[in-house]
């Protein structure tokens, strides 16, 4: 009998509808008995205090990993390194998930994206049963999985996707769609009323970027021509997209938009006067729009495949066509023409949604699959499994030791303390989110407390995204990177005049593990080194030039103390001055 379920999580965060459905599953699991153990990549991200809050507040066990690229190596993300160290990371994430199946009697692995595929090499060198959740389409930047369908299903027991238009396309894709079976992502959501008002606004939830495609709202709302509604966004942003949108805005002079940033409730902000508009390009299944259509908020969503499935599942919702913008446009115009229809259709929608909407309907086939499973089926993997991450190879990159980053904190009138401080995990590349009092006026960031080469560092407010300069750093500032050849590197910012007090600091680790590569540190170093050469050269050149100048001038001084000291020139001056006086 199944007891102790591995997952293995894609990004450790709350901002994505993976990750926060699954996490209300291992908390049901764990409610009704189940021992649930989770490994997840470590990161700095606003969510991941809460990540990490909501499962072990459920006595969920947590193994957070250091990575450098936990999706399979094609999956969107950077590509940090080399492949080769990339390639000795999977290894290493393999051995660790490996070692937890082991050293915890794990009965069953949980594979929860199509993107991290190291739980299923686990499971199959350890000879454990391992099912894998499916959630993304493989279109647009998830492509890539289309042709990794035979490896999925090869190594998988039970393969789980959205229901819908999203099990439709991976039946298709695969030769055996028995071992396909559906899920619905379930999302924990209050039955509190909405807040009250009589302002009709637009509002759009979730992070800004190409996919969500929150530029087409933009151009249909400049198309209704009714500044009058407020036009709100509820969400964090990728840089390049809401730079466009900002673009967009100054052109065309939208005043009554709004970003509002990432809020952990984004619900509690909407009121029963508003209307929700979902414009994403590709989704499976989007919790955004089922919590709009339990809560009664009259909705429009673009006709994607997830979006429709949704719709067809709770017979909810009004779609228009993905790139109409005059479609778009003329439905929110109805939209606020008609609302007490539209909020009238939305309520009676959400009451037959809530019968239908709960977590052991959304899960019931993989319940069952759970709770019946007692045979495990032996993968072709395991006749290699000494060469999948059971050992190591000898790699300074493994050598790193777990090192801190410490945040300090401090008024003018204070030195900085541990007891203001703030630590994250040091990772090869992150995005840390961070709070301070607001009477702090001096920031002091460690970056562990070892020698080190980082690029792309960069302390912004959170809110603004406006970045902050470095007052005064140990270490050498070359061109975007900063090399720390001391122990406890250190950046110093002044904050006194910063009105945020949320912020985000990022940064890259160099590569520093093979310096006798080009482009290593010491590329770098011959390169600044040619630099500082020719600053001297022509430093050289100048003092030349400074003395050359030195020199005349001199000679003109001579030149000129002759001529006012001749006969010629004091004759003819007393002269003057003579007749100068009898005036």
């Amino acid at each position: 009998m199944v007891k102790r379920i591995l997952f293995i999580s894609p990004t450790g965060t709350l901002d994505n509808g993976a990750e926060k459905s699954i996490t209300n599953l291992m908390v049901y699991l764990s409610e009704i008995g189940y021992d649930i153990y989770n490994v997840y990549p470590e990161n700095g991200h606003p969510t991941h205090a809460s990540y990490e809050s909501k499962l072990s507040n459920a006595n969920v066990h947590l193994f957070p990993l250091s990575t450098i690229k936990w999706w399979w190596e094609e999956a969107p993300g950077d590509r940090l390194f080399s492949k080769e160290e990339r390639v000795i990371y999977y290894q290493k994430n393999i051995k660790e998930i490996r070692d937890i199946i082991v050293e915890q009697d794990i009965d069953l692995v949980i594979s929860n994206t199509a993107n991290v595929f190291q739980g299923a090499v686990a499971a199959a060198c350890e000879d454990i049963p391992h099912f894998w959740l499916i959630h993304e389409f493989p279109e647009r930047e998830f492509q890539y999985y289309a042709k990794k369908m035979k490896f999925i299903f090869e190594n998988s027991d039970k393969v789980f996707s959205v229901r819908g238009n999203l099990a439709q396309k991976l039946a298709e894709l695969n030769n055996n769609p028995a071992n396909l079976e559906t899920f619905i992502p379930y999302t924990q959501f209050t039955t509190e009323a909405l807040a009250e008002s009589n302002q009709r606004r637009i509002i759009s939830i979730g992070v800004i970027n190409e996919n969500k495609n929150q530029i087409e709202l933009l151009k249909a709302y400049k198309k209704l021509r009714r500044n009058d509604i407020p036009l709100i966004f509820i969400g964090d942003w990728q840089k390049e997209t809401k730079e466009e949108c900002d673009a967009y805005i100054e052109k065309y002079e939208l005043t009554n938009v709004q970003f509002w940033g990432y809020n952990d409730q984004p619900w509690k902000k909407v009121t029963n006067s508003d209307i929700c508009v979902c414009t994403s390009k590709s989704e499976s299944f989007s919790l955004v729009f089922v919590e709009s259509i339990l809560r009664g908020v009259p909705t429009i969503v673009s006709n994607n495949d997830g979006y429709k499935s949704a719709k067809e599942y709770f017979h909810s919702g009004t779609t228009y066509q993905l790139g109409n913008i005059d479609s778009l446009a003329d439905k929110m115009a109805d939209f606020l023409e008609n609302f007490d229809i539209n909020k009238n259709n939305a309520v009676l929608a959400s009451e037959r949604a809530k019968q239908l909407y709960t977590l052991d309907k959304c899960y019931d086939s993989l319940l069952a699959n759970i709770a019946s499973l007692s045979t495990r089926t032996e993968k072709s993997l395991q006749a290699i499994s000494s060469l999948l991450g059971e050992t190591l190879p000898n790699h300074s990159i493994l050598n790193i030791k777990k090192q801190p980053i410490t945040i300090f904190y401090a008024r003018a009138d204070e030195e900085f303390s541990e007891t203001n401080s703030l630590k994250f995990p040091l990772q090869y590349a992150d995005e840390l989110y961070f709070q301070i009092p607001h009477e702090a006026a001096r920031l002091r960031i460690d970056l562990s407390e070892i020698p080190n080469y980082y690029k792309n560092v960069s302390l912004k407010t959170y809110h603004k995204q406006t970045e902050l300069k470095i007052a005064f750093t140990n270490g050498l500032l070359l061109s975007n990177e900063l090399l720390f050849g001391k122990n406890d590197p250190q950046l110093h910012y002044q904050i006194d005049d910063v009105e945020d007090s949320e912020f985000l600091f990022s940064y890259e680790m160099k590569d520093i593990f093979d310096p006798m590569k080009e482009g290593s540190v010491l590329t770098e170093l011959s390169e600044a080194n040619e630099v500082n050469q020719k600053l001297l050269e022509n430093i050289t050149d100048l003092e030349e030039r400074i003395h050359q100048l030195e020199c005349n001038y001199q000679e003109l001084v001579h030149e000129h103390n002759a001529v006012i000291g001749s006969r010629r020139w004091i004759i003819p001056t007393k002269i003057i001055n003579f007749f100068r006086r009898r005036q």
